[in-house]
């Protein structure tokens, strides 16, 4: 991949992390929670659904590495009646999907501060889909949370970014589905 396009993924991303508005997701939901009433979150479902099979197939020619996501299999489950909705100030709108069963990848450090204890409980594992404003669709990523142990186990199915608030610690990282790292940093309060 090109110096350039890189630059451009590590902006994209960057752009998102600090210049997103999260919009209120009580107003997602009607009285049964399992019915998404949103619009923005309604197409993004049903272009995910659509498209998943071909979006590792399309990020794959980036490298040979593995791919995070199997939509063959019943893994990967997205939990689309906790979704949170972005706009960024350029108009530009994202997604982020809090998502069960995901293929967990971990740096070692992680997983020796949280020893004795099953990381797979502590990871937090998100679609983000990013509008795609050159043609109908979205760009897919995966963040990975990974809380420090004092900042203690959030694991919730309604956790995301705009929740973190300042006493969050830890790490966040931004994959593409095929498994390369595009973004990594810290957070600390």
């Amino acid at each position: 991949m090109k110096p350039f396009s890189w630059l451009a993924v590590l902006l994209l991303t960057s752009i998102f992390v600090l210049s997103c508005i999260p919009e209120d997701s009580e107003s997602l939901l009607k009285k049964d929670p399992k019915e998404i009433v949103d619009s923005e979150i309604l197409f993004a479902k049903e272009w995910f659904e659509t498209n998943k099979k071909n979006l590792v197939n399309n990020q794959s020619w980036q490298s040979a590495r593995l791919n995070l996501v199997n939509f063959d299999e019943n893994d990967f489950q997205a939990i689309w009646e906790n979704s949170q909705k972005y706009h960024f100030r350029n108009g530009r709108k994202a997604v982020e999907v809090p998502v069960e069963n995901a293929i967990l990848i971990f740096p070692k450090d992680f997983e020796k501060e949280w020893d004795r204890i099953d990381v797979r409980t502590v990871i937090q594992t998100h679609l983000l889909l990013i509008e795609n404003q050159l043609q109908e669709g979205f760009f897919a990523y995966l963040i990975r949370y990974y809380p420090s142990k004092s900042t203690g186990n959030v694991s919730s199915k309604s956790f995301n970014y705009s929740k973190l608030g300042e006493k969050w610690n830890g790490r966040i990282s931004i994959f593409s589905l095929n498994g390369t790292l595009l973004q990594s940093f810290s957070m600390e309060s």
